[in-house]
């Protein structure tokens, strides 16, 4: 047992090691020496049993490697097959810490670290104090790190804050995450404005109302909900106040003025479930749907459409099944037991799966990998809870 804690301990430093070289010039180096030996330690530490989410997740991988045979340009489907690989050896570790009570905050304190290196390498590179919103967006143009993914890494952190204070119980250390998971507010307006990001806007702030709402809101007395609304309500002017005017003249203002018909991503949603149609059964192979959209070029731009147009419906249900499958459970366990905390995991799969429309999450080690983290938490709580029901005491 020791030399597991031992292997455990090793799996974390190596994960923040990685995480900690993101977007440098050595990431290269360590996405193939740090990772790997992180995904090897794991192996050796762990019992090896995985829950049905990363079963679900190996099917769909297995059926992606299998429509690998379907594609017509093969550069494009090794290269996505590359990828999955990538998702592999970086959930598998991520998925045994998170089976761990001891370990299971560090593998969600990764994730804050990464955000903190994601921050300081955009400013490093393109922002700053006279910064010209309706000029520059962050994009895949600054060095690796583009506006949609900086955005998604938002919608995280928020995510992982509120998680922190739900579960701290030191009452010291729970009034400074509360008070970061309002400061992370402001701060997701302000990036959707950097990014140029409606996602952000469209998934981050009704999030961010899901979970005011659990936490204050429900179960509450009238007098405490009042209070709770009055003060939320200047806040919000408070807010409107200070970014209407950059908000205005930023690159966001102009995206949100265009129809849906102009949206490119609606037109790509179309577009991949017409191909996905077209072969149904192995799909047109991996990566290769850009090959077959309407200009030619473009990704499907969304989990759903990627999957159903490259590796056919088998591969969708698989993916759709993972996310109902943890959706529906976190819905029955909270109906049985009334427990806000299992709302809030399922406030949480249902705003990933609705940001699945919006992003290809199964091909992005830290997209596809926060859900596995959640998922297994989410389980691992729901154990803890039956042992304490049924402890004889």
């Amino acid at each position: 047992m020791k030399k597991r804690n031992i292997s455990y301990l090793w799996v974390c430093v190596l994960l923040y090691l990685y995480t900690m070289l993101a977007y440098s010039p050595l990431e290269f180096q360590a996405l193939y020496t740090l990772v790997p030996a992180a995904f090897g330690l794991s192996i050796i530490a762990s019992d090896n049993k995985y829950n049905v989410y990363m079963k679900l997740l190996f099917c769909l991988y297995g059926w992606i490697l299998l429509s690998w045979t379907s594609a017509k340009y093969t550069d494009l489907a090794t290269a996505q097959l590359h990828q999955i690989l990538g998702c592999i050896l970086f959930t598998v570790p991520v998925y045994h810490l998170a089976k761990k009570h001891k370990y299971v905050y560090w593998a969600y304190g990764m994730w804050v670290l990464f955000y903190v290196v994601c921050v300081r390498f955009a400013m490093n590179n393109i922002m700053s104090i006279s910064f010209n919103f309706a000029d520059e967006r962050l994009s895949q143009e600054s060095g690796g790190l583009d506006g949609n993914h900086f955005s998604q890494y938002t919608v995280f952190l928020t995510f992982i804050l509120f998680i922190f204070g739900e579960f701290c119980d030191n009452l010291k250390y729970k009034k400074y995450l509360i008070f970061s998971f309002w400061l992370i507010i402001p701060i997701t307006f302000y990036v959707s404005i950097v990014t140029a990001s409606r996602q952000v806007l469209l998934i981050g702030v009704p999030l961010i109302a899901s979970l005011l709402y659990i936490r204050y809101l429900k179960g509450s007395s009238t007098r405490n909900k009042t209070q709770f609304l009055l003060i939320a309500s200047v806040l919000a002017l408070m807010l409107f106040a200070r970014f209407a005017s950059t908000y205005e003249n930023s690159y966001l203002a102009q995206r949100n003025q265009e129809s849906i018909e102009e949206d490119t991503r609606l037109t790509l949603l179309k577009n991949s479930f017409e191909v996905g149609w077209e072969n149904p059964f192995l799909g047109v192979g991996p990566g290769n749907f850009c090959k077959y959209s309407f200009n030619g070029y473009n990704a499907a731009h969304n989990s759903f459409g990627e999957i159903f147009a490259n590796s056919g419906f088998p591969a969708l249900i698989i993916y759709v099944a993972m996310l109902w499958i943890f959706i529906n459970r976190q819905r029955k366990r909270y109906r049985y037991s009334q427990d806000k905390r299992y709302l809030m995991f399922l406030i949480f799969g249902l705003f990933y799966t609705i940001d699945n429309f919006f992003m290809s999450f199964h091909t992005s080690p830290r997209l596809i990998c926060f859900f596995i983290l959640l998922a297994t938490h989410a389980e691992l709580y729901y154990k803890e809870e039956m042992n304490k029901k049924y402890l004889i005491k």
